[in-house]
């Protein structure tokens, strides 16, 4: 689907709707709040962070965007606040429920898994809309970011898992994230480089459904993996 297809009122739609078939870590999880009931639902707060991300706004762009289709929105602060409330599980539950709908409707056709990391440098510039104020000047550019994708016959990819973290910490250590976080994969080929060789790892692909296609150092090659 195309980004100009999603405005607000279809994203709010759609989140509604996925929400209301799904049980409750989701709906438990963003329930827990002290003191007065919340004048705008999680579903709204929600709805307005996505189509933020989608668009690249600023928390005050969006909410004078949706204002003017006749939604009624929180005040800044509120909305700003309301978004650093939300439990990152529930955004993750969220996450892997949209990536497991994707994937079993799309009408391609599945060739292979492929994992593999990056990193973002020092002297990179980004748009960090969705920070306020002093916020931006506490983020660090260099990162190190895995990823685990499903590529089709197209050479069209969906992002099943990701793992973020510091410029040197372990891209092993980030797949056991992604896989611990995962009931099963497709059973298709997982490609990666030698640096995912770990045994547990390997041992955990397979447990998940798939096969492991990761070259294994020769032996007498030490590796050193730095936790």
């Amino acid at each position: 689907m195309r980004r100009s297809r999603l405005d607000f009122i279809r994203i709010y739609r759609l989140l509604r709707s996925f929400l209301r078939n799904k049980t409750s870590q989701f709906s438990s999880e963003c329930e827990k709040h002290r003191g007065r009931p919340h004048t705008y639902d999680d579903t709204l707060i929600i709805a307005l962070w996505l189509f933020q991300t989608l668009w690249r706004l600023s928390y005050r762009e969006t909410l004078e965007t949706v204002s003017k289709v006749g939604f009624s929105v929180p005040a800044l602060s509120t909305y700003h606040y309301r978004i650093r409330k939300i439990p990152i599980s529930v955004l993750q539950e969220l996450l892997e429920q949209t990536r497991e709908a994707v994937f079993r409707r799309h009408k391609g056709k599945w060739q292979s898994l492929m994992v593999d990391g990056t990193g973002y440098g020092f002297r990179d510039r980004y748009a960090l809309k969705w920070f306020r104020g002093t916020e931006v000047r506490l983020v660090q550019s260099h990162v190190r970011l895995v990823l685990l994708v499903v590529v089709d016959d197209k050479g069209k990819a969906v992002v099943l898992g990701e793992a973020v973290g510091s410029p040197y910490a372990s891209e092993v250590e980030f797949l056991r994230r992604i896989l611990a976080r995962k009931s099963a994969l497709p059973s298709l080929p997982l490609v990666g480089d030698r640096v995912y060789d770990s045994i547990d790892l390997l041992q955990q692909i397979q447990k998940l459904g798939a096969q492991p296609a990761i070259r294994i150092k020769p032996p007498g090659v030490i590796r050193y993996d730095i936790n």
